[in-house]
Parts: C-alpha cells; structure tokens; sequence
C-alpha cells in the first residue's frame, strides 16, 4: 500500500484478534483515524509524515497486545502522484439500510485497485466501470453518509453526505384483504416508506404471493 506523505490516504488493513479501540502506527507516526469494522478489517486514515519512505505499520490493542507488518506502507511526495479521484455524483443516490445494494460512484481519476468506503465502512465490492466505480454498499444505520474513494496511488476524495440509507416500506394494511384466486380485486395498500418512481425508473414493486424465499 502506499498513500502521499502529506496524508489523508483511506485503506483497509487485515489482522487478526485487533479489538475495538486498538490503534495503527505508520512508521513512528500514529493514524489520523483508525476503526476496526468487523471481524479482522479495519478502515485507517493516514496522518501526515516528515518523511517519504517505506515504513513498519503496527496494529495495537488496548491491551498492549501488538502485530507488526514490516515495510507495509509507502509514503510518497504527493508531487510525483496523480490526481486524486473525482466524485460527481451517485446513482442511485440511496439505498436500504440492511445494504448490498449495486451504487454507482459516478466520477473520474478511479483506477483498477480503487477502494470504496461508504462512513467508515469498506463497501462490499469495488469494481471501476467506464464511468467511475461500480459498488455494493455495506449495511448501515438510517440517514446520510459520506463515500470516500481511494485510488492505486493512495490518492482519497471524500463527498460529503453522498449517499443516504433509507427506511424498507413498511405494509400496515391490505383492503380487501381477501379475494378471489382468478385476480382482478383491486386493493388499497397503506404504510410508510413507499417510492414512486421518476423520470422513468423503478419505484415499489408489490408481489402478492404466499412465501419469499
């Protein structure tokens, strides 16, 4: 991995049995951020280094308890990268909270090895399309969130509230509630959280059946 050495770099870092509050150090410089998201990955923020070298990369936990990658960083002066990436928009711009849902990171600058965070959470799947990065969001709770997108380079954009996770409709009546098997009943559905759809695209689906699988 390797990032410009004026900081600012997101990456993920895979260890095991790092507990919750544990902390990374690059070189002898501590992360700007670091955030253990789940099982043996964490998200890292890097902080801005007096030198550009290759550095040891230690993960320490709150109880002292400590792993060593040797040489697993790369800081590099920020004038020999290119640009950072570059994030217009998202499409669609929302999405439901229990995640896995296909977003677009419309933009440019997104090599084959870019990184997709929506929060502090890597997103399930990254894939650069012609028009930016293909993604899979991760779960998260209600509201917006800011996507960060990490390039080969090291080189991160962050757009702030970029993506909102939304409520799933929630059904709180069917009337009739019954009807014959043939169709053709017409019924009134009422709860919350219903789309409509616009300019042409998908809103609610309602499937009448007696399982999902």
């Amino acid at each position: 991995a390797m990032g410009p050495s004026s900081g600012g770099t997101w990456g993920m870092l895979s260890a095991k049995q790092m507990a919750p509050g544990a902390q990374a150090i690059f070189g002898i410089v501590p992360s700007a951020a670091f955030n253990v998201v789940g099982g043996d990955i964490a998200r890292f923020v890097t902080a801005p280094s007096p030198v550009t070298a290759v550095v040891d990369v230690y993960v320490i936990n709150p109880d002292g308890g400590h792993g060593i990658l040797a040489k697993g960083f790369k800081y590099v002066d920020p004038a020999t990268l290119g640009p950072a990436p570059q994030i217009a928009s998202m499409d669609p711009s929302e999405g439901p909270t229990k995640g896995g849902h296909k977003s677009v990171i419309i933009g440019t600058g997104m090599s084959a090895q870019a990184w997709a965070f929506f929060d502090t959470t890597p997103a399930v799947t990254t894939k650069v399309v012609d028009n930016g990065a293909s993604t899979i969001t991760p779960p998260h709770g209600l509201g917006a969130v800011d996507v960060a997108v990490t390039n080969a380079a090291g080189r991160t954009t962050l757009a702030k509230g970029a993506y909102t996770y939304v409520p799933p409709p929630q059904v709180d009546q069917v009337d009739p509630g019954a009807g014959p098997s043939a169709g053709g009943t017409f019924v009134t559905i009422t709860g919350k959280h219903f789309k409509l759809a616009k300019d042409g695209g998908k809103g609610a689906k309602i499937v009448f059946c007696t399982s999902f699988e």
